[in-house]
């Protein structure tokens, strides 16, 4: 029987700077056509990432100040806030810098948002 190694870039990984949030390109792939996301905390204290169509943004149902522009790459795709950093540093106590902190994520069809699982003590991975 033959073990197959898996290359480590086909898991979801979310790497959290001082800046923004970049995800690899397996984490992208459901905000390829998101407008715009909304982020929040689940009940396990993760990082919850919402995509957001167009139609949904400009229905007006959302207020706009919890919602924030994704960067969408075929490779990554990036969410550029320092002061969300900081409020999502805080939140977390996380100690983010230049220097990534990593963390696993999975897409939760039920909430209909990737889950960037971060532990209790807001160490990386």
């Amino acid at each position: 029987m033959i073990t197959w190694f898996k290359n480590k870039e086909s898991e979801g990984v979310a790497s959290l700077y001082s800046t923004n949030i970049t995800l690899n390109a397996n984490s992208s792939l459901p905000f390829e056509h998101a407008y715009k996301v909304r982020l929040g905390k689940d009940e396990e204290g993760n990082l919850a990432i919402e995509p957001l169509d167009r139609n949904r943004v400009e229905s007006g149902e959302l207020e706009e100040s919890d919602l924030y522009d994704i960067a969408y790459h075929k490779s990554y795709s990036r969410i550029s806030s320092t002061p969300l950093m900081s409020l999502l540093s805080e939140e977390f106590g996380l100690k983010l810098s230049k220097e990534a902190k990593k963390f696993k994520t999975h897409f939760d069809n039920s909430s209909n948002c990737l889950i960037i699982k971060i532990d209790r003590k807001g160490e990386p991975r």
